[in-house]
């Protein structure tokens, strides 16, 4: 199975999936709220009620990451400590999810936004004026409002970890249709979104 994108960062590769990939990933239960968990090794973690996960490295990581999206912004985020991975939809960025601790923890020094619904396809109600306050987040076009939620994300990284590097891949989840999109068409499915260690790359390329 190929991936339907890829971008190489510092110490993993970040991969969309249309689907489940064939390789062992490690998941959560995402609740579109604003916890991060610190990922063991041994516990089922896709029975914990969560929207990230990272790893404190004490040693070579060896697991792939994986969220799930339709819409929301994926994030990896490589820190001098760890790794992690999060799901922030609007939700989630509204309750400051990129503040956690164990975010924090891992010290970040890189983030990479990967495929989501972007600024002028992501149409919300005026109550977000309201949640979101900051000039430029809400666009008004045509007597429509839109929302801008990886400018939110970005606004909160530049803030919160103001030496850290953030990068984001451009792609709407909405207007290409290689990506999975709930705004589009309601659907189910899901872009698994999962980043893979340098060291197991070679191995779980198609």
């Amino acid at each position: 199975m190929k991936p339907i994108f890829q971008m190489a960062l510092s110490r993993g590769v970040f991969r969309t999936y249309a689907e489940k990939p064939e390789f062992d990933i490690r998941r959560i239960h995402q609740v579109h709220g604003d916890k991060v968990i610190e990922l063991g090794t041994s516990e089922n973690s896709e029975q914990i009620k969560a929207d990230g996960m990272a790893v404190i490295e004490s040693g070579t990581l060896n697991d792939v990451l994986c969220i799930i999206t339709a819409d929301c912004l994926p994030i990896a985020i490589e820190g001098e400590k760890g790794v992690a991975m999060v799901h922030a939809g609007w939700r989630g960025v509204h309750a400051n999810i990129l503040s956690s601790p164990m975010i924090k923890k891992i010290v970040p020094t890189n983030f990479f936004i990967g495929p989501h619904i972007g600024p002028l396809s992501y149409e919300v109600g005026s109550e977000f004026k309201e949640h979101f306050p900051d000039g430029g987040l809400v666009t008004e076009l045509e007597n429509k409002l839109y929302f801008n939620l990886a400018l939110a994300a970005i606004g909160q990284i530049n803030s919160l970890y103001p030496k850290a590097s953030v990068s984001c891949s451009g792609i709407c989840t909405f207007c290409d249709n290689n990506f999975h999109s709930y705004r589009r068409n309601n659907t189910t499915q899901r872009n698994f979104n999962v980043y893979i260690p340098n060291h197991l790359v070679a191995q779980l390329s198609p």
